[in-house]
């Protein structure tokens, strides 16, 4: 397979970053990083309604002890009714807008990152391969994929390389669970060649992958 010569551009991080969201692993990654939001939420939400449901099961247990009712009569009393409905009141009014505004911080955050609003991590993906690894030459060899860009170089086994994903424009090549090498499609010939590459590396990963297995 003959060398593949290229030089990233700002459009090309700009395809890798908007891709992420499409990709099962880094949206795993990304979830994960939620993890502190939805923590802090579900203890605000807590700590909101804990109130509540203290005051529906003192309410029960004086009913049913003081008054002499079975469960379902002190379920469905008078009183318990009037704490229903101001338990409602409460909820419409305090909790829904609290779980309305969370939710949408977080809708807002997740929908920027998957359109071309993400623009700014696309710029620094850019910045911090320029004059590092934007012009880049790759070759196919037995054991995996040689890079060599402007001023480093790297040897990348079939082994370490997690998984190829195809884009819009590019191929991604990951070695880790977020971080990628991103090769451009218009780096081949043709389609074809570039379908036989990205063929030929997943051939070559999943071997890699059942060998360790």
């Amino acid at each position: 397979m003959e060398k593949i010569s290229y030089v990233l551009t700002q459009e090309d991080c700009r395809d890798y970053v908007k891709a992420q969201y499409k990709i099962p692993r880094i949206k795993k990654f990304i979830m994960k990083s939620y993890i502190p939001f939805w923590l802090i939420g579900s203890v605000f939400v807590v700590i909101f309604l804990l109130p509540l449901f203290i005051n529906l099961f003192t309410g029960l247990k004086y009913l049913m002890s003081e008054g002499g009712m079975s469960f379902f009569k002190a379920l469905t009393d008078f009183q318990m009714v009037e704490f229903y409905k101001g338990t409602l009141v409460y909820f419409v009014r305090t909790v829904l807008p609290f779980l309305g505004i969370w939710f949408a911080m977080f809708f807002i955050t997740w929908s920027i990152g998957a359109t071309d609003a993400f623009s700014i991590s696309s710029k620094r993906i850019f910045k911090m391969l320029e004059g590092r690894a934007l012009d880049a030459e790759i070759e196919v060899q037995e054991g995996g994929l040689s890079m060599t860009g402007k001023t480093a170089s790297a040897f990348m086994e079939w082994s370490g390389i997690v998984d190829i994903h195809s884009t819009q424009n590019t191929f991604l090549l990951f070695v880790g669970d977020y971080q990628a090498v991103i090769v451009p499609k218009r780096a081949f010939e043709t389609p074809e060649k570039a379908d036989e590459f990205f063929n030929f590396v997943d051939e070559k990963v999943k071997a890699a992958k059942t060998k360790q297995e």
